[in-house]
């Protein structure tokens, strides 16, 4: 078995998907955002750049403001979790 992407959650706020490269950038794809969130800041510790959502550049130790319209909501869908709610629990939150 081998896995290919690290999931990085704040579970019913934010699911991102972390893949990484051997060749090339790293990259983080969105798979879930609730809609209330208006712009995320993502602070690259790393030692490389890491590509987000395969269009922005977050450079290595910096802090890069994604704003709504460029990681809109849902990307990859995650059954876990909508907005808060759960799907698997006919939509009730859990803390």
């Amino acid at each position: 078995m081998f896995q290919d992407s690290i999931l990085c959650t704040r579970t019913g706020v934010a699911d991102f998907r972390y893949f990484p490269q051997g060749l090339g950038t790293p990259e983080i794809e969105t798979y879930h955002v609730s809609s209330n969130i208006e712009r995320i800041h993502l602070y690259n510790m790393g030692t490389s750049d890491i590509l987000f959502n395969k269009e922005i550049l977050c450079r290595v130790q910096e802090i890069t403001t994604v704003d709504k319209g460029d990681f809109g909501g849902e990307g990859l869908f995650s059954p876990d979790v909508y907005d808060g709610k759960c799907l698997l629990s006919g939509g009730i939150e859990q803390e």
